[in-house]
This record gives C-alpha cells, sequence and structure tokens, in this order.
C-alpha cells in the first residue's frame, strides 16, 4: 500500500470513527437522561441494513454523508404514546437538553485531542536538529561553501563566531544574516571539537514580498522523531486543540461568506487545477486527496494535523446556528429559556428542510469541484 493511498484509507476511517463518535455523544446522553432514543443510523438513504438493541433501532444506510440519532419527540409530527410522554426530548429540563445538543460537537474536540496525544507520544514530531543529515554539493551552480569547508554529514553544529547554537533555526538565522562573511564554526565530530572557516554563499530570496540577499552553506538537517511525555503531550494537543478551534471558527465565518459562494460558482465554469488557499473549500473527496498528499510528503505529523483540523472544522460547523445542524437547535433552545415559551417546531421543520437541502447541494458542488478541479498539491 503506498504512503497516498494509506492516507486516503486514514482519512475515511477517521471520517466514519467521527461520525460514530459525534452520535454516540447524543446517544449516551440521552440515555443517561432517561430520554428514548428510537434510532441510531451510520448514514442516510435507502437501508442496507438494520437491527434492534432494547428499545432502539440501529442501522446503516448507502449514503455515508453522516448519521443521526432520533430521540423522542424531537420531531413534531411523530405521535408520542402516552407512556412515553415523560421521556421525550421537550419533557427534559432544558440544560439536560443542551448538553445532549452538545455532546455530538464536543466529542469532536476530544477526538482530535486523543489523535494528537497519540501523534506527541506515541509516534512523535519529526524535528530538526544541530547535527547535519546532509552536505549539498552545489549552491548557485558552485561547490556549496559547506562542501568546500569540509562538512560531513554527521556533525553536530556547535557554534558560530562564539555563540552557542541551540536549534537549526539559531544555525539559519545567524548564517542567513552574514551572506560574503567568513564565520569560525565549531562542530562536533567523533567525540571532538573542530574549527571550520566558511563563507555563507550569497543567494536572492523572496520574503515578505521583497528580494533580500541571504547567506547559505548548503546543509540539510538531519530530521529525528520527538516524542514527548504522556502530560507534555496533554499539554501540547489541548494548545493546538484550541488554536484550530480559533481558525475553525474563523473558517467557518467564511466558508458560509458570500464570497466563498462567489467563488465556488465562478469556478464551476473555469477549468484547470484551483489555486491553493488557505480557505478554499473543499468537500469529502478534495480531504480525501489532502490526505493522501499530506503522507505521500513523508511523515506522519501532517496528515494526523490534518486529520485532526478537519475533525474541529466539522465540530464547529455543527454549532453553527442553523436549523437541523446542532447549534441550530440550541438557538431554539436558548430563545425558549429567554422568551419562556416553547418553539413550535412544526414551524421550523420548513426551515430544517430548506437548510438540509442547501446542505446537501453545497456538498454536491464541492464534489464536483473536487473532482474536475482539484485544489494544487499544496505538499509539494
Amino acid at each position: 500500500m503506498t504512503a497516498n493511498t494509506l492516507g486516503i484509507w486514514a482519512f475515511i476511517i477517521t471520517l466514519a470513527v467521527m461520525i460514530v463518535i459525534h452520535e454516540l455523544g447524543h446517544y449516551i446522553t440521552a440515555k443517561k437522561f432517561g430520554m428514548k432514543v428510537e434510532s441510531f443510523y451510520f448514514g442516510f438513504g435507502p437501508r442496507l441494513a438494520s437491527w434492534r438493541r432494547g428499545e432502539t433501532e440501529f442501522g446503516i444506510r448507502a449514503l455515508p454523508l453522516g448519521g443521526y440519532v432520533k430521540i423522542a419527540g424531537m420531531n413534531p409530527f411523530v405521535p408520542v404514546s402516552d407512556d412515553d410522554r415523560e421521556r421525550v426530548f421537550g419533557a427534559k429540563p432544558s440544560w439536560q437538553r443542551a448538553v445532549v445538543l452538545a455532546a455530538g460537537s464536543a466529542s469532536h474536540f476530544v477526538f482530535a485531542f486523543v489523535l494528537l496525544m497519540v501523534l506527541f507520544s506515541a509516534i512523535g514530531v519529526p524535528q530538526t536538529t544541530t547535527t547535519i543529515g546532509e552536505v549539498i554539493p552545489e549552491v548557485n551552480g558552485s561547490e556549496s561553501p559547506a562542501s568546500a569547508a569540509g562538512f560531513r554529514s554527521g556533525d553536530r553544529i556547535v557554534s558560530v563566531e562564539g555563540l552557542p547554537i541551540e536549534t537549526f533555526a539559531d544555525l539559519q538565522k545567524v548564517v542567513g544574516s552574514s551572506p560574503g562573511r567568513t564565520l569560525n564554526v565549531e562542530i562536533m565530530r567523533d567525540g571532538e571539537i573542530l574549527s571550520l572557516p566558511v563563507t555563507p554563499a550569497a543567494i536572492e530570496v523572496q520574503l515578505d514580498g521583497r528580494t533580500q540577499t541571504r547567506g547559505q552553506l548548503g546543509i540539510l538537517s538531519k530530521v529525528a522523531s520527538n516524542r514527548e511525555p504522556p502530560w507534555e503531550a496533554a499539554v501540547s494537543s489541548g494548545r493546538v486543540v484550541g488554536e484550530m478551534t480559533k481558525l475553525s471558527i474563523v473558517g467557518v465565518g467564511t466558508f458560509f461568506s458570500p464570497s466563498t459562494f462567489r467563488r465556488i460558482f465562478g469556478a464551476l465554469g473555469e477549468t484547470g487545477q484551483r489555486e491553493v488557499a488557505g480557505d478554499e473549500p473543499i468537500g469529502a473527496v478534495g480531504g480525501a486527496r489532502l490526505a493522501g498528499q499530506s503522507a505521500a510528503a513523508g511523515g506522519f505529523d501532517r496528515l494526523f494535523f490534518l486529520l485532526a483540523g478537519i475533525i474541529i472544522f466539522i465540530g464547529v460547523i455543527n454549532l453553527a446556528p442553523l436549523p437541523v445542524l446542532d447549534g441550530g437547535w440550541l438557538v431554539m433552545l436558548a430563545y425558549e429559556k429567554i422568551a419562556r415559551r416553547k418553539v413550535d417546531l412544526r414551524k421550523i421543520v420548513p426551515a430544517m428542510v430548506l437548510v438540509f437541502a442547501f446542505l446537501i447541494m453545497l456538498q454536491l458542488l464541492l464534489l464536483y469541484l473536487d473532482i474536475t478541479r482539484p485544489i494544487e498539491n499544496p505538499f509539494q
């Protein structure tokens, strides 16, 4: 199995697990509060398989675009028996209903946290070191400064001009600011400290939209996998989940903005790959392709970060204040609490149908663009 195929399968499995965990969040909390859960389904459309456990019907449907948990009383057009009136959704206290509604989306953040914990503590995140992994033979068509000065793979950079080098970024900073200037570099080789004079080559690079002259030695860092202890991995995972959540909130606002819809409909009449952009909308096929490309680029860190970001983004979308989404139900619950009167769900159902149809149409448009006009590979 190629790395690309592995990444695609990782995306598919992660999405399926995410859907199940999301619905389990609703199911477990509803059962905990004594609500009657009538059905638990993975997917939409025609039923492929079903089985009953207790009072709940479990099953799989043909279109794996999501899932749903049906709680008694949430559909205003389905009559409720007298025996179940105390167990319907609307009969429970507001805080219990809020917990049930939020539990699905909350599970996304927990899932992403666990995924990142596995990355940070068990797999490790590749990091550059001060040890030379490779000496590049040429820079700008001439022998590289590192090669000419006698640097070798395995040498560890200790200091430059007497300044201690703790990270590879420290070395890049000193060398980059010294084009054409001879530097005295101390290295550790076979347990001995050696001093090698080297003059960084002057190269032109684009930084902040401007052409600048920077120094370059012609070496690549040896990359090591850094595994963190569980407590440090938990802190790192929490920090990354927080950062991804902030980005997702902004991203969801952009996703539902008029500019995004103009871009989607504008792209339908064009040809060729779409340019890489942080806010370029993609669907499930585009996400699977990105997962494959990230895995093929090397290292599991990119794949894990991508999957965690997608999980959190979908969790935030589910909290959007739109009818049919969890966030829409939470808004109705808040209205009931403030106005002190029940929402007539029969009047909300048409809006739910419209929003559901809109979301399906949006997914179909993105599916078409993912196939006919995929975005460029951002990992090249």
